[in-house]
């Protein structure tokens, strides 16, 4: 997805199909921001919309390179697990920020992984 630091102005079709919107105006209408669908987890290297009082991409520009960020987001009642990258580029003397989010589910359900989370209680 693409950023101006506050708004989405533009969702690839990968994340279009992932919340089952045919569009970015239907997509906003449903969610406002992708933050909206994020689910909360109480450690620090997962987002949430506010860090510390901080917007979640101001905080993950800031932080992408000191630790890995990662976002809980869940699916027709299946967690699904993103790594967060930020990458900021001008345009035209326009600062966007091109985020992406890299799936890692399968490294948080396999069994016997130290990073396994499934025994975590998170809300519904």
């Amino acid at each position: 997805m693409v950023s101006d630091g506050v708004d989405t102005i533009l969702a690839n079709k990968t994340l279009l199909n992932f919340f089952n919107c045919s569009s970015l105006v239907a997509f906003k209408q449903e969610y406002k921001d992708i933050s909206k669908a994020f689910v909360k987890v109480e450690r620090k290297n997962f987002l949430s919309e506010y860090m510390d009082g901080e917007h979640w991409i101001s905080y993950l520009q800031r932080e992408q390179e000191n630790r890995e960020l990662k976002v809980l987001m869940r699916k027709d009642g299946v967690d699904r697990y993103f790594k967060a990258h930020i990458k900021k580029v001008v345009i035209e003397n326009k600062k966007f920020m091109i985020i992406i989010f890299d799936e890692i589910t399968e490294e948080y359900t396999t069994p016997n992984n130290p990073n396994n989370f499934s025994k975590i209680l998170i809300p519904s």
